[in-house]
């Protein structure tokens, strides 16, 4: 994808290596997959721990809203969701979730 190059291309200026990781299936939350990217290795097994804690609160709000905010709550901003209705694409996921990163790493810099 040439937005991902893009992308790519950016994050190399600021010296970040995103890592990438895919949690698929979330029932409890009728999600098909979370894609992550985060700027350092983090392991998927402590993303599933922040994420399966997350099911456990019960939200007022939108379930993607309610997990993107609890994320980020963690310090994990690089978030793509792809509900139970939708298509899940790896590549897409990817784009969505450096893009969120790379805003993030951005806003941080100016402040």
């Amino acid at each position: 994808m040439k937005i991902e190059k893009k992308l790519d291309a950016e994050f190399e200026r600021m010296g970040v290596k995103p890592y990438i990781y895919h949690i698929m299936e979330i029932p409890a939350m009728r999600f098909r997959a979370i894609t992550f990217a985060v700027p350092e290795r983090i392991g998927s097994v402590a993303l599933e721990n922040i994420v399966f804690a997350g099911i456990t609160v019960s939200p007022a709000m939108n379930q993607a809203n309610f997990m993107r905010w609890w994320l980020g709550e963690h310090g994990i901003y690089g978030v793509a969701i792809c509900d139970q209705r939708d298509n899940f694409n790896r590549a897409l996921g990817r784009v969505i979730a450096k893009g969120r990163l790379l805003k993030q790493l951005k806003e941080g810099e100016g402040a």
